[in-house]
This record gives C-alpha cells, sequence and structure tokens, in this order.
C-alpha cells in the first residue's frame, strides 16, 4: 500500500472517530449535547431572522466604494458583492460579512477547519464558557462596534443574536 493511502485512510479514521466521540458516550448512547443543541435552536427566543438566518434588527448600509474598502469590505465582481472577513480565533474561525443589497446580506461566524458555522452564541447561552467561546464572542461583538460605528450597521446591541 502506497504512503498516501496509508494517510488517506488514518485520516478517514480520525475523522470517524472524532464523529463518533462528539455524539455517541463510550456505552453508544447519544450525547446529551447534541441533544441539548437541537432543543436550544427549537426554544431559542422568538427573533425575527432574515432569509439568510440573521436578525432583522440589524439593519445593512452601503457606504461609498472608498469607506467600504477602509473598513476592510472588498468588492467581489463575480458576486457583485461586498464582502468582509477576519479571524476572530487564532486562524481558522472567522467573521465573515456579504453585502449584496441593503436588503440581502449575510454574517456568518465560521470554523473554517470544519466547514461549518461556530455557533458561540449558542454554545455560551447553554452554559460553555471555554476560553475559546470567550474571545471569539468578544471578537465578534469588536467587529460588531466597529461596524456600527463606521455606518455599516444599525440595531446592533452588544448582546443580541446576530
Amino acid at each position: 500500500m502506497n504512503p498516501a493511502m496509508i494517510i488517506i485512510i488514518g485520516l478517514v479514521a480520525i475523522a470517524g472517530w472524532f464523529l463518533a466521540a462528539r455524539f455517541f458516550s463510550p456505552t453508544g448512547e447519544v450525547v446529551k449535547d447534541v441533544i441539548d443543541e437541537a432543543v436550544y435552536e427549537m426554544t431559542k427566543e422568538d427573533i425575527e431572522l432574515n432569509e439568510n438566518g440573521n436578525n432583522t434588527a440589524i439593519k445593512v448600509h452601503i457606504l461609498d466604494t472608498n469607506s467600504m474598502s477602509a473598513i476592510g469590505f472588498r468588492w467581489v465582481p463575480t458576486l457583485k458583492e461586498w464582502y468582509f472577513c477576519k479571524p476572530v480565533y487564532k486562524d481558522y474561525i472567522t467573521f465573515n460579512m456579504s453585502i449584496k443589497s441593503e436588503n440581502n446580506w449575510r454574517i456568518d461566524v465560521l470554523d473554517e477547519a470544519f466547514c461549518q458555522p461556530y455557533d458561540y452564541q449558542a454554545m455560551y447561552d447553554r452554559g460553555d464558557h471555554r476560553p475559546v467561546v470567550l474571545t471569539v464572542m468578544e471578537n465578534v461583538n469588536e467587529i460588531m462596534d466597529m461596524l456600527k460605528d463606521k455606518g455599516i450597521i444599525s440595531g446592533w446591541n452588544v448582546g443580541d443574536y446576530i
């Protein structure tokens, strides 16, 4: 067997172990946190969300090209949108905002290592106060405050669901 295949098989085995450890206890029972996460999603305070899953209380304002660029947005011509990305924990959890129009925008906090959303707000609300969660929360709040101060967003306050 060639070395590349051995590495691939090893990575698949590790990924399988990680997923099994995430969702099942050693006895094979579903881990309570997974159930709590599903329950949290169903019982979360009723917040009106836009089509992209963001809080409709947040309003977005597109500034002139020079101002958007100075803040850190870049224009993506193929998508016809403004895009902003900044790490909020090391280099693998990022804050992402895309704006096609003032009515069509999206904010995501992503775990780039696992290609999935990083819902630090749900984690925190469930009592997960690990340093990574607190750091992400602090950094996202700083970015949102900056975007509010610069006039990109309004209607958001620290602690609001994004």
